[in-house]
């Protein structure tokens, strides 16, 4: 349907011109599925292994020269992915999102998206010029109480970017009394929301106003697998089949865990192994809180986006330090001379690149099995029934009509004047079977979705981070 394109292209005008004044080129492509290439850093212990070597290094054509964007300089301690903090020896492990790369649902599936995303993933430093700071995830696990944070960090004007290297992030958490409001008017109330047949310790689909808050998440001993059907392994971002009976009873187990007494008082979501000497870290919670910001000229806001059930993996590349995810090679094909490197170099990191040339791309994974996809990765799925609650004002529409993405036939619900799942009076809230548009995704089962179950949508995405400095507490949006 052609009046979607247009949408397509204003959701670009949310994070492209609502958060800042940029070009939008090849507004809707797709982004492929063909992999991101790799080509290996210098630094980084043992590369591809995620091994235990020594010190890391920057050497691409656009490293930075300011000492702010190093611990020690360009052959210190997490120099191959930029971190400004040092994890090695210390026993919290602290860490930023410097790249993502969201491959579903087919409406975050566009480089315009990708490239507003990474655009505030990135802060107005250390060779990201035009950096917003409006959607930085972070991360910090304590090995003293095992209990790790993720959540989403506040807003960081430009003129306090330096502060934040120092002095570090704020992860968000919504004040005393107050949750998170898109619009009230869309909201839908909760007596007039399904109730799914969860297993213990999923919370049912929610009703707006949606809260912000970091995910904790208690070490476990022992790696668990949600062991699936398809293909790609257990412990797999690739694998979309169905779990199987031993995955689903791992399921349900550690569902049930966030219920007992020392997790509810400890406000445990979740569970995490971590293998030290391979550097690897496996996680899965029930639900967890995306932030991102709208610091255009319509002023500063922001949406929240729950996201079930989310899978996590992550692996640094040097095991002991602990300091990258990823590497940072933006300019390592250009040569230490290259003509106009300048500019290549500003292109490079402007945004965070562009995915469909990797010459161009400053982050990526160094698992070569992956092929550059990366060494992080978080699956789970969006719930349709709250993207329709959330409403962006600038688009004048809601997520539940920009989700499916471009091929989706969202005719029997929305019009051209009213860019939302309710406009023709089919929704239905209390029927996620017959009102709401179909997802690919069953909540109830975690898996693919079935003719009576299809009520959420999978997202996979892929990360790079980097170790940074994180505040105690939280702080307000």
């Amino acid at each position: 349907m052609r009046y979607r394109t247009a949408t397509r292209v204003a959701l670009g005008g949310l994070f492209a011109s609502g958060f800042a004044a940029w070009g939008l080129v090849a507004c809707n492509d797709e982004i492929k599925d063909l992999p991101i290439s790799v080509i290996q850093s210098d630094g980084g212990g043992t590369g591809a292994t995620g091994g235990t070597g020594g010190t890391g290094s920057c050497k691409t054509a656009c490293c930075p020269t300011e000492e702010k964007c190093y611990v020690s300089g360009k052959e210190g301690p997490g120099a191959e992915c930029l971190a400004t903090r040092d994890n090695t020896g210390k026993t919290k492990i602290q860490l930023r999102q410097t790249w993502v790369y969201p491959t579903t649902p087919a409406g975050l599936k566009t480089e315009v998206i990708y490239t507003a995303l990474n655009g505030s993933t990135a802060w107005p430093a250390c060779q990201t010029p035009t950096g917003l700071a409006g959607y930085i995830r972070v991360m910090e696990t304590d090995e003293e109480t095992d209990i790790s944070r993720v959540g989403w960090a506040r807003y960081v004007p430009p003129e306090h970017a330096d502060d934040a290297i120092t002095n570090g992030l704020c992860m968000l958490q919504s004040p005393a009394g107050t949750q998170a409001w898109t619009d009230p008017a869309r909201a839908s109330p909760a007596n007039q929301i399904y109730q799914a047949d969860y297993p213990t310790g999923l919370p049912q689909p929610l009703a707006m106003p949606f809260i912000i808050r970091p995910t904790q998440a208690r070490r476990v001993m022992e790696d668990f697998a949600l062991d699936r059907d398809g293909t790609g392994g257990a412990i797999s971002e690739l694998n979309r089949g169905k779990l199987t009976d031993p995955g689903q009873a791992k399921r349900r187990e550690l569902l049930a865990k966030t219920q007992e007494a020392p997790n509810l008082t400890d406000k445990i979501d979740g569970f995490y192994y971590m293998d030290e000497a391979a550097g690897t870290v496996h996680g899965f919670a029930t639900v967890a809180y995306q932030v991102i910001y709208n610091l255009g000229t319509f002023g500063k806001s922001y949406i929240v986006v729950p996201i079930h059930e989310p899978e996590t993996y992550q692996k640094f590349t040097n095991a002991q330090q602990r300091n990258c995810v990823g590497v940072y090679r933006a300019g390592q094909v250009l040569g230490q001379n290259p003509a106009n490197a300048a500019e290549k170099c500003t292109a490079a990191n402007t945004n965070g690149g562009n995915p469909i040339n990797p010459d161009l791309m400053p982050w990526s994974g160094v698992d070569t099995s992956k092929l550059g996809v990366g060494d992080a990765w978080t699956k789970g799925y969006f719930l349709t029934v709250e993207l329709e609650q959330i409403w962006v004002e600038l688009l004048k529409n809601t997520l539940c009509y920009q989700y499916p993405g471009e091929g989706a036939d969202l005719s029997a619900w929305s019009t051209t004047d009213n860019k939302s799942c309710r406009a023709t009076g089919k929704w239905n809230s209390m029927d996620p079977v017959n009102g709401m548009p179909p997802g690919d995704w069953c909540s109830e089962t975690n898996g693919p979705a079935t003719d009576d179950c299809r009520d959420a949508y999978l997202t996979i995405a892929y990360h790079a981070f980097s170790a940074a400095n994180i505040k105690e507490g939280t702080c307000d949006p």
